[in-house]
């Protein structure tokens, strides 16, 4: 029984490597059977630590460096066609977000600030391509967590502290909202942001009033975003709006077109975590990034989808420009 088990993580594990499907194309087999509901008086309590992945504490033992708070939101890791949203207490959802996303993401920021990760309603993958309505109510209901935390957040434990935000995925589109609502046009707050790293996702180059897009190493009280594909590749959905998206070179820091690969520190693999480093060569191309074939350990999905692992690709290089970031933000802050 045992070794069956073990061939059939052995199989998954080369097949997730080479997979010849992407998670896309699970669509017609994830849409939910109902249509949306939910109790309209449900809320989550986020003053109960099990309402967060990390509240406040650090990846690490080692001393918060800076005085600096990271809000991370998770990407989509809920395909289940039971409902259009999670929930919080399912236990083997909570794990694969963790495991997956939550602790290989928030690790670069181990300990250069304080650490914030809400649990929330995700909606299911499906909600993204929905044209019924149902699936912007999941992500709705997703946002409104999304704000209860951040209220929670703000209340309890900013105390003036500089923020900077991260998001991956469906945790990149509820930081759209949540900046365009709490930090664009909120001075004092928007003196506090550090910068944004929005991955993941098309972000328009005008997406904000005040948050430029930031085309340095050092920029602060800006946004960085890019999407991952292999090299030719380009994405599937929502091609249209990469064309007016800003992107970034994690090599370089720059939107421009130039492949480089000498300042590739090297990422951390999907699989058990394992520091790996290559030649990767990487350029940015109509509002995506197209990066070389980076080795074994990073899963790629149809036409070369990397953007599951935009973190974990570029681990050391993110980890550097972060601390980049906040040694100028300290230097020019009044």
């Amino acid at each position: 029984m045992y070794i069956l088990i073990i061939l059939i993580i052995v199989v998954l594990f080369i097949l997730s490597h080479q997979a010849p499907f992407g998670l896309i194309d699970l669509l017609p087999f994830i849409k939910p059977r109902r249509n949306f509901s939910v109790n309209p008086i449900s809320k989550i309590d986020y003053s109960n630590q099990t309402s967060w992945f990390i509240n406040q504490m650090p990846l690490c033992d080692d001393a918060v460096e800076f005085n600096v708070d990271i809000f991370y939101l998770h990407r989509t890791t809920y395909l289940q066609k039971t409902s259009w949203n999670a929930t919080i207490r399912n236990k083997l959802l909570n794990f694969i977000t963790w495991r997956y996303a939550v602790k290989s993401q928030a690790s670069i920021f181990n300990g250069l600030g304080r650490v914030f990760a809400p649990k929330y309603r995700q909606a299911t993958l499906y909600s993204f391509y929905d044209d019924s309505g149902n699936g912007q109510q999941a992500l709705d209901l997703a946002y409104s967590d999304i704000k209860d935390a951040f209220e929670y957040y703000l209340t309890h434990h900013q105390n003036g502290r500089d923020i900077i935000l991260v998001g991956h995925s469906q945790g990149t589109a509820l930081l759209i909202r949540l900046i365009k609502e709490y930090f664009d046009n909120n001075v004092p707050l928007l003196k506090n942001l550090v910068c944004a790293y929005l991955v993941g996702m098309p972000v328009p180059i005008n997406a904000f009033a005040n948050i430029p897009p930031s085309n340095e190493a050092t920029d602060f009280s800006c946004f960085i975003s890019w999407s991952t594909f292999g090299d030719g590749g380009c994405p599937r959905y929502f091609k249209s709006e990469y064309l007016n998206s800003f992107c970034v070179s994690p090599l370089t820091w720059k939107s421009e077109n130039v492949t480089n690969t000498d300042k590739y520190q090297g990422g951390k693999t999907y699989y058990l975590n394992l520091k790996r480093v290559s030649n990767l060569k990487a350029y940015v191309n109509n509002g995506f990034l197209n990066i070389s074939y980076p080795g074994f350990g990073y899963p790629f999905l149809k036409v070369k989808d990397y953007v599951l692992v935009d973190f974990h690709l570029f681990f050391f290089n993110i980890r550097m420009n972060v601390k980049e970031r906040i040694i100028n933000f300290y230097k020019n802050k009044p």
